[in-house]
């Protein structure tokens, strides 16, 4: 029984190996899909001013402001845009935009790829592993109930107990 899960779990390494392969490869063709994205310079229009300028772990406190940026194309656009909250506050801001201008998300970092393909792969990885363990315990659950069933039998077969039938 052991060396039945032992082979299954040494088997399941490359089938989570191939789990893994595939998510980075799809992740990768998605982000070649929406792949037509260009960075460019916005320019935030002054808001009001600020009052805070660091949240309190220090880190930068984020706002919303109007901003215009020109498209690929070279129309000009304008929207929302997230800057850091300071006394003067950003004048230009890098954003991604697709071919006519519109906002999209930034692309991502073959870190980031990476990163959900490996938790893919451990992930199914500890499925294989949970999955054994399970198939395991109620092995050794029914084979130790038998087992028991058994011995207790053979007990009071020598007992004398049960076997006047």
């Amino acid at each position: 029984m052991i060396l039945v899960l032992c082979v299954l779990l040494i088997g399941s390494v490359p089938i989570s190996y191939g789990v893994a392969s595939s998510s980075f490869a799809n992740d990768q063709v998605v982000d070649a899909h929406l792949g037509a994205r260009y960075q460019v310079t916005a320019k935030a229009f002054p808001g009001p001013p600020a009052l805070t300028p660091r949240g309190a772990d220090r880190s930068p406190v984020m706002r919303r402001v109007r901003g215009s940026w020109t498209a690929p194309n070279g129309a000009p656009r304008s929207g929302d845009l997230m800057v850091e909250l300071s006394p003067g506050g950003p004048d230009a801001v890098k954003i991604w935009v697709d071919r006519d201008g519109v906002r999209q998300p930034a692309p991502r970092s073959l870190a980031d790829l990476l990163f959900v393909a490996i938790l893919n792969g451990i992930a199914l990885e500890l499925g294989f592993v949970v999955a054994a363990l399970l198939v395991y315990v109620a092995a050794r659950f029914v084979l130790d109930r038998g087992r028991d069933r058994d011995w207790e039998h053979d007990w009071r077969r020598l007992a004398g107990v049960g076997t006047e039938a």
